[in-house]
Parts: structure tokens; C-alpha cells; sequence
């Protein structure tokens, strides 16, 4: 009975101050937002990935300032440690917003350029295509679920071909599903990394020059570690990098 009272003086007392009610429920539902965004966060950091089939075996090559490294380096690496099952070297910020030319339609897409093993190390889901045989070909590309239905209204984009800027004409051979929390930005188009060379060849599979736009995923063979190489590595890079 007393809680009763006491709850019916409170919100006597809230209707009488009405000033004073309007500033804590407004707090509160800050407070409680920021609760709420905070939460969504943490959970998306520590999802990050967790899809990949292969998540505990990939790594990436870096060191304590940042993780690039220049193109060839992962082929370095896969060359002399066998606890590297496959490489894939991965280039996400060359490709903003470049031009599209398809039939009469000029547009602009976010490319990232990646090695043919793309498929064999991450699990981003094929809509459409061979996944075993994606990226098969040097000029052919795999674009998007939200980039297919923008260009091609609907008709199957597979097989079909578009040029990027005014040098590279690709075609299409497969669909993904929108890449969505991941390391790896979202795009339009995933092209093989051959073709970053024809934009900037300081970027060229055999160039060791620029170790800042590459990012090194290495898969790795189930049981190793290759944190126990890292002196080893080191040792390497200085004498070959």
C-alpha cells in the first residue's frame, strides 16, 4: 500500500513540475540511446568476419603500425613458408568512385582489386557464377548484388561487358552478395589485381615498391602458426624488402 502512495506522489509531483519532467525523461533517452548505440557497436567489432568459413586461419602481414604491405610480398611469404596454404594480396583504396561505361550508361562504382584466390579464402557469399572459377580469368570481374540490379535492370549481368575508365573493358562472371561487416570495404566490383597496374603500376604484382595500399591476407594450414616464423620474417624482409 505504502509503494502505492508513493508511486502516485511521484507522479503527482512529476505533473505539478512538469520543467523538471521534460529535462530527466529527455536525459534518460539520451543516456538510454547512447546505451543502445554503444551496444549495436560492440556487437558489430566483434562480428566483424565471423562469417568466414576460414576466419581463425587468415591472417594479415603488417607490423605495429599499420598491416600493408606492397603487392609481392604475400607471394614472397606463400614461396618460402609451407605453413601458408594460399595468398591473396588485396587493394581497397585505389577504386573509389571509378568511372563505368556500360552500353549507354556512364556511372561510377567502388572497385576493389584482389588475387584470383579471393573466393578460396573468403566465404562472401556467390549469387551467381562458378565459384571455383570466378576470378579465372585476368579480365574478368564479379560485381556486387546492389551494383547488378543498378546497371543491368534486372537481366542476368553474367557474360556481359563493360569497360572501367576509358583502357579496361572486363567482363562479368559471377554475383556476390554486398560485402557487409568485414575488413574488407564494401564495393561494386571485386577485378583482379593484374589490372591495378594499368591505373598505377607502383601497384604491379612484381613491383615491391609501394607498401601502402596492399593488405596481405595469408591462409593458413589448419594447426599452424606462423607467429613463431616472426623473427625469421623479419630477417627476410630486411634482406629481400
Amino acid at each position: 500500500m505504502n509503494n502505492l502512495l508513493n508511486i502516485k506522489s511521484f507522479l503527482k509531483f512529476l505533473g505539478q513540475n512538469k520543467g523538471y519532467t521534460i529535462i530527466d525523461v529527455f536525459g534518460l533517452s539520451v543516456s538510454l540511446m547512447f546505451v543502445i548505440l554503444i551496444a549495436v557497436y560492440v556487437e558489430r567489432e566483434l562480428n566483424i568476419d565471423k562469417q568466414q568459413v576460414n576466419y581463425d586461419r587468415i591472417v594479415v602481414v603488417g607490423n605495429e603500425e599499420f598491416l600493408e604491405s606492397a603487392v609481392p610480398v604475400s607471394y614472397w611469404l606463400e614461396e618460402r613458408y609451407p605453413e601458408i596454404e594460399k595468398v591473396c594480396p588485396v587493394i581497397t583504396d585505389q577504386g573509389k568512385s571509378r568511372q563505368i561505361f556500360y552500353e549507354d550508361k556512364k556511372l561510377t562504382a567502388d572497385l576493389v582489386y584482389a588475387d584470383s584466390t579471393f573466393f578460396d579464402v573468403f566465404s562472401f557469399k556467390v549469387l551467381d557464377g562458378d565459384r571455383d572459377r570466378l576470378l579465372e580469368d585476368p579480365y574478368g570481374v564479379v560485381v556486387s548484388e546492389s551494383f547488378a540490379r543498378k546497371v543491368f535492370d534486372g537481366e542476368n549481368p553474367v557474360g556481359k561487358s563493360f569497360r572501367i575508365s576509358d583502357s579496361t573493358s572486363v567482363t562479368v562472371t559471377g554475383v556476390m552478395e554486398d560485402i557487409n561487416r568485414s575488413v574488407i570495404r564494401s564495393c561494386d566490383i571485386v577485378v583482379r589485381i593484374e589490372r591495378m597496374a594499368e591505373f598505377n603500376d607502383s601497384l604491379a604484382k612484381n613491383n615491391p615498391g609501394n607498401a601502402g595500399s596492399c593488405v596481405g591476407f595469408l591462409l593458413l594450414k589448419p594447426g599452424t602458426d606462423l607467429k613463431s616464423r616472426t623473427d625469421d620474417i623479419l630477417a627476410f624482409f630486411k634482406e629481400r624488402y
